[in-house]
C-alpha cells in the first residue's frame, strides 16, 4: 500500500470515529424541563430564559481564527455554550446516522464550521454559498468547529 493510500485511509478513519463520536452523545441533560413540579408543593416555576436564547452572535470566519490562534482560550469562551454563527455554506450534507449537517466557510483556505441538524431538519433547500444564520452548542475543534444541536435563524 503505497503512502498516498495509507494517509487517504488514516484521514477516513479518523472522520469516521469523530462522526460516531458525535452521534453517540447523551442526549438526556438537554432534553430537561424548564419548568418543575413537586409532588408535596404542586408549585410551577417560571421558564427560565434557555442558553439558545442568550446566544453568542460571531462569524464563522471569526470562530474558527479564534480557536485555531489559542485552542484552550477557544474552548474555555465557547465550548458548551450556544452560539449564533452567520457564514456561507460551503457543502450540505448528511452523516453516516442520518443527521443533515451544513458546513460554513472561513477565511483560512481549510477551515470550516460545521453545524449538526436532528434528523428531522430540513436544510436540502439551502443552497452553496447562501448565507445562513445557524444556532448551535459549540462542541469543540476537531479539524472544524464542530456545532450540535443546531437551528436555523431567520
Amino acid at each position: 500500500m503505497n503512502k498516498r493510500t495509507q494517509h487517504l485511509l488514516s484521514f477516513f478513519l479518523v472522520a469516521f470515529f469523530v462522526f460516531i463520536a458525535i452521534g453517540s452523545g447523551d442526549d438526556a441533560d438537554e432534553n430537561k424541563n424548564a419548568t418543575s413540579t413537586t409532588e408535596e408543593s404542586k408549585t410551577v416555576e417560571s421558564p427560565k430564559k434557555s442558553e439558545k436564547e442568550e446566544a453568542i452572535s460571531i462569524s464563522a470566519a471569526e470562530l474558527f481564527k479564534n480557536y485555531k490562534e489559542d485552542i484552550d482560550k477557544a474552548d474555555s469562551e465557547y465550548k458548551g455554550k450556544f452560539l449564533t454563527v452567520e457564514g456561507v455554506v460551503n457543502d450540505i450534507n448528511k452523516d453516516i446516522d442520518g443527521k443533515p449537517y451544513l458546513t460554513l466557510k472561513t477565511d483560512d483556505r481549510f477551515g470550516e464550521v460545521q453545524c449538526f441538524f436532528d434528523k428531522s431538519a430540513t436544510i436540502e433547500s439551502l443552497k452553496k454559498g447562501q448565507t445562513v444564520k445557524v444556532n448551535g452548542k459549540v462542541l469543540g475543534m476537531m479539524f472544524t468547529v464542530i456545532l450540535k444541536e443546531c437551528k436555523l435563524v431567520e
